[in-house]
């Protein structure tokens, strides 16, 4: 347990130095977040997936081969510049930690310093494992459609090879159908 909580900190150093506390832990879980964010868009990029909110929607002309290529080609920009400017936002953020940790480093004590660095370090990662996961989930929606995993169920439908009956002449099976073919 902390001998050092927000009241000990503002009697100690006063309020400004527990807004510095507070805004490097903000500055922290945003760049857990965009690390999430810069993995995903890494991942889309090298696996030729477009994101849904870079899709272009295009009117008639999309049956056409060379407009799709443009939109595509469009798409691809699109995701370099997201990529880019994810990059100069963690690099920002990270100039900000730096910056209150400079400020941090000269006033308060080196265990309440260590501490807070600590615990900050600790909720950046685990704003990165929540932010990852959602990011996973989004990715395998884009890959594989709303169902994440990569062998889809389909109907299939068998005529009985029998004579007409009383029974259906249909009988439905659930078969489990992969790229490659029936399964």
């Amino acid at each position: 347990m902390s001998k050092y909580n927000s009241t000990n900190i503002i009697e100690l150093y006063g309020v400004n130095i527990l807004e510095k506390i507070r805004r490097h832990e903000k500055i922290s879980r945003k760049v857990g977040r965009f690390r999430a964010h810069l993995y995903f868009s890494l991942h889309c990029k090298h696996s030729n997936l477009t994101p849904k909110s870079l899709k272009i929607k295009c009117g008639a002309t999309s049956n056409d081969p060379k407009c799709r290529e443009i939109i595509k080609k469009a798409e691809k920009a699109l995701l370099n510049n997201r990529i880019t400017e994810i990059i100069a936002k963690k690099v920002a953020l990270n100039r900000q930690k730096t910056k209150i940790n400079n400020e941090l480093t000269s006033i308060v004590e080196d265990d309440l310093y260590d501490e807070i660095i600590q615990k900050n370090n600790k909720r950046e990662e685990k704003e990165l494992q929540i932010a990852s996961k959602r990011q996973i989930k989004k990715f395998n929606n884009l890959k594989y459609g709303k169902n994440p995993n990569p062998k889809h169920y389909r109907k299939i439908y068998c005529k009985l090879l029998s004579p007409p009956s009383n029974k259906p002449p249909c009988k439905i099976l659930l078969k489990q159908i992969s790229p490659r073919g029936l399964i």
